[in-house]
């Protein structure tokens, strides 16, 4: 078998922990929405296509993001639900799919990525003995303080403070970098790709 039941534990775990929430969300902005509670939905695509031990190997074929081959492949698997409820009845003309939807994920994609990284970079900062850097990171770029207060209220001089802000945000974009990796992105794009997330956040 490709993937050991430990390692399709820990597939399973990334794959609910960065896309769920966001393909919910764009499950409830379809006509799929019937199929019942979007998140219950979601859990029985993951549940459904981790059973096979050819799925994630058909990304790779693909040579498609995982967040837009996911989205994809929730749609047939939902396709396949009605027409294992309905096999007795026609199956009903769905609606198209709005550009809204597809909106909705990359909105919820987003907010799920950063808040996800936001975790492992605290986390990695804390580990490293980085908790004041990780702070000032937070007051800096969360709060809109400026590196000249922060000086002032941490008696440190404000190129010292620069220096532990920056650490900080190395850890956060290594952690933000990996998952867009791990979503199938090119390396060579990385900046360009967290530029772009980080202006969806913004809208």
């Amino acid at each position: 078998q490709w993937m050991k039941s430990n390692e399709r534990a820990r597939v399973r775990d990334f794959l609910m922990r960065s896309y769920l929430d966001p393909l919910a969300g764009y499950l409830a902005a379809t006509s799929f929405r019937r199929l019942g509670e979007p998140r219950d939905v979601v859990a029985g695509f993951f549940a459904s296509r981790l059973d096979r031990d050819d799925w994630l190997e058909s990304w790779r074929d693909s040579g498609n993001r995982l967040s837009r081959w996911l989205m994809t492949g929730l749609l047939f698997y939902c396709r396949e639900e009605i027409r294992r409820q309905q096999r007795t009845a026609p199956v009903e003309v769905e609606e198209p799919i709005a550009p809204s939807a597809e909106q909705q994920f990359e909105a919820e994609y987003a907010q799920t990525l950063v808040r996800t990284a936001t975790e492992a970079a605290r986390a990695a900062c804390e580990a490293d003995g980085l908790v004041r850097h990780w702070n000032l990171f937070l007051r800096h770029f969360v709060e809109g303080t400026t590196y000249e207060v922060l000086a002032r209220d941490e008696s440190l001089s404000v190129g010292l403070v620069n220096g532990m802000v920056r650490t900080a945000m190395t850890r956060f974009r290594m952690a933000i970098g990996e998952a867009i990796l791990m979503d199938g992105a090119d390396p060579r794009d990385l900046d360009a790709e967290i530029q772009a997330l980080l202006a969806r956040l913004r809208r």
